[in-house]
């Protein structure tokens, strides 16, 4: 049984509370402190102030009191409101006159707000919780409120949810709990945001019986073998606590705090005194310490395994916090990779799109992420006949997380299509599937043209009389950052803001060339603006109250991050993005010897096939790769070309070694005449005899070294090893 006594708030609950994780769920037991009804009283009232105010049927009459002689105030309610025409309107009217509290609030709803809760869930109609958190009406939030819901919970912002709606506006209120289960059913994004609350913070249920904390939870999707803990104070005249206790403990993670009946009323205020005088003392406590021991570190991807995804039967790869570059050649797995991250990201959402991922002969694949605080998301993907069954175990990092997650494909281009309308006036502040699922489809990302939009958006606002002064310093900034960033990443191209004609929706730019349409610039220049436009747009869209949203954190994965630029682009485009975006957190696959110029080896993954059993491997190179010339990466492991000369040469070069090395017969002349082509003087007999021994006695010394290589890399190395004798003793030299 997992009770804890009321007289000990636990301190895993007081220390979610001092880090702003905890929610309060509010049931009727605190508002019936205050001196609001209980619910079997306000179905008395309510039928008495119905019988009042209107002429309920005799018969029904009847039934409603037979039902509250029962004790069944949940279904008196239902009968009031379904069983004569203005049974509803009698209902709210009764709500609106009897539960708006008036006067001076008591002392532990006071102190509610000044605990530390994230955010308030509350079952009641009375208005107890906006007083006790100064929530003003608008801000208070119901069923209908879904984005905002999401936007605030992956922002971490409080909020205070009705369950049972706002009974100042009479659309959003819900009458009962049957009623609250039909809303809540087929309600996929309710669902979502329901199992992300579950899942990303610690629950206080407070004022709420053990049935109705399992009736709420049962509209809460969920499916782990290791459910989050939450907390629950409840009476301890509750019947069969410790055998619910349990039950509620396995199933849903909940330890019950048993508070003594024999308080009454205040028993469940009791024990919020006793929780709001903890974490007081802990506030004092933490004032004590240095800064750096009490600012948490942002979450970060930190690995990533696949079953069954792309060439994979199984993979698993640690990441770099700041920057990963994926290497290999065509088909070893690399963009199956990133889409496989961004699958797991977004969940059910990528289904349409998973059955791509799947391994060849599989029926199903799982994607594991786990970040830097050690949090694990699996998403098992299922296929079937019709579509794949995409499903996140215990939730998606997407809102639990609260990262802002970017996914782009190759195909990264600006069409010549203008809309007719402004697009952008209805932006996402928070993150969203959308930003990920253009990388997980693999065609030409639709975002781009979106672009177009968004700039001529930004424009037609800052022109406007109509734009409030601050929104128009915010606009100009933007566009200002816009061009300095594509300006910061395009070196050697004279390229600045141009005329604007909102008429015909065209977005001009400089250049060295004139004035031109942005769809003219190079397919390169496209897709870098395009790209960081849209991560510049989405940080500012989620972060735009932050002094300088470029210093948030954002996970980018992109696919083929040097297609189409300018080798010089390439040279300087890491090192540009790191200063630019010195939080973010990049996992890009290239195939350019420029890009991996500016990384540590710790930083790149290498994908290639084995010789034998053409597996796909990844592995970290084994040298740092940072200040060498391109034409030895290319060389190096990370890429595995025999040199950056010709095929022709490269070939010469190969069968040369292999006949100088011994290693083959050739026909009579060929070393000579492969000598004679590439420049290289054969050694004399004299020389010929010195390398031998200098190669045997080399050999001697490495002979554990060559125990451990497999006979392939054995043979090369020693063919390789015997040649370059060869030429440090004749000064000749092959073409590298």
């Amino acid at each position: 049984m997992s009770m804890t006594p009321a007289g000990a708030p636990p301190d895993d609950l007081v220390k979610a509370c001092l880090a702003g994780q905890s929610v309060l769920f509010s049931g009727a037991g605190l508002s019936i402190a205050a001196g609001m009804p209980s619910p079997l009283e306000l179905a008395v009232e309510m039928l008495a102030y119905a019988r009042a105010s209107s002429d309920v049927p005799v018969e029904l009459a009847r039934t409603l009191s037979e039902l509250l002689d029962a004790g069944e105030g949940d279904l008196v309610v239902e009968g009031i409101v379904e069983g004569y025409p203005v049974g509803p309107e009698a209902a709210f009217a009764y709500l609106r006159t009897r539960l708006q509290w008036k006067g001076q609030l008591p002392g532990v709803f006071m102190r509610l707000g000044k605990i530390g809760f994230s955010a308030v869930v509350a079952t009641n109609f009375d208005d107890l919780m906006e007083w006790s958190f100064s929530v003003v009406p608008d801000k208070v939030r119901t069923l209908g409120d879904t984005n905002a819901l999401l936007e605030a919970l992956s922002k971490n912002e409080f909020f205070l949810l009705k369950l049972y709606g706002d009974i100042r506006r009479r659309s959003t209120v819900i009458f009962t709990s049957a009623r609250y289960r039909d809303a809540v059913i087929g309600n996929e994004s309710f669902a979502q945001f329901l199992r992300s609350l579950f899942y990303s913070r610690t629950l206080l249920f407070a004022g709420k019986s053990l049935q109705g904390i399992e009736d709420f939870l049962s509209s809460v999707p969920s499916r782990s073998e290791a459910p989050p803990r939450h907390f629950a104070a409840v009476l301890d005249s509750e019947p069969g606590l410790s055998v619910k206790a349990a039950s509620l403990a396995r199933r849903f993670g909940i330890e019950i705090i048993a508070c003594p009946a024999d308080a009454g009323d205040n028993a469940i205020g009791h024990f919020i005194e006793q929780l709001a005088n903890r974490v007081d003392e802990a506030r004092v406590e933490r004032s004590a310490q240095p800064a750096a021991a009490t600012s948490p570190e942002t979450s970060r991807l930190l690995r990533v395994a696949v079953e069954n995804i792309g060439p994979f039967e199984q993979l698993e790869v640690d990441v770099d916090r700041g920057w990963t570059l994926l290497l290999g050649d065509n088909g070893v797995g690399k963009s199956s990779l990133l889409k496989a991250i961004a699958t797991g990201v977004v969940g059910k959402e990528a289904a349409p799109y998973a059955a791509r991922l799947v391994r060849g002969g599989a029926t199903s694949a799982a994607i594991t992420l786990t970040t830097s605080r050690g949090d694990t998301y699996r998403t098992e993907i299922l296929r079937s006949d019709t579509s794949p069954v995409v499903t996140s175990i215990p939730v998606r990092p997407l809102e639990k997380e609260g990262w802002l997650v970017l996914g782009f494909p190759p195909l990264r281009t600006v069409s010549w299509e203008r809309g007719q309308s402004y697009e952008g006036g209805d932006a996402v502040g928070r993150a969203s599937a959308a930003d990920v699922l253009p990388l997980v489809r693999g065609e030409a990302d639709p975002r781009l043209d979106g672009l177009k939009a968004w700039l001529l958006h930004l424009d037609h606002n800052i022109q406007s009389a109509t734009t409030a002064p601050s929104l128009r310093e915010l606009y100009r900034r933007l566009w200002d950052e816009f061009f300095r960033v594509v300006e910061k990443i395009t070196p050697g191209v004279n390229l600045a803001p141009g005329k604007v004609d909102a008429t015909t929706r065209q977005v001009n730019v400089k250049t060295d060339d004139g004035e031109i349409p942005i769809e003219a610039v190079s397919q390169g220049t496209q897709s870098l603006m395009g790209w960081i436009g849209i991560v510049l747009k989405r940080l500012f869209e989620v972060y735009g109250n932050d002094d300088d949203p470029l210093q948030r954190y954002a996970l980018v994965l992109i696919d083929e991050i040097d297609a189409h630029m300018h080798p010089q682009w390439q040279h300087t485009l890491i090192g540009t993005l790191k200063k630019l975006f010195p939080n973010a957190q990049f996992l890009v696959s290239s195939h350019s010897p420029l890009v991996v110029s500016g990384l540590a080896k710790e930083e790149i993954l290498v994908f290639s096939r084995g010789e034998n059993d053409r597996r796909v491997e990844v592995a970290h190179p084994p040298e740092d790769l940072k200040g060498w010339r391109v034409d030895q990466i290319l060389t190096s492991l990370a890429f595995g070309l025999d040199g950056a000369r010709d095929p022709e040469t490269l070939h010469d070069v190969r069968r040369y070694t292999t006949l100088a090395a011994g290693e083959e017969q050739g026909k009579p002349g060929e070393l000579e005449e492969l000598a004679a082509k590439l420049r290289v003087r054969l050694p004399g007999q004299a020389e010929s005899a010195s390398a031998r021994k200098a190669f045997e006695l080399v050999q001697a010394f490495a002979r554990n070294q060559f125990e451990t290589m497999s006979a392939g890399e054995r043979k090369a190395v020693t063919a390789e090893l015997k040649v370059q004798i060869q030429e440090g003793i004749t000064g000749s030299r092959r073409p590298s």
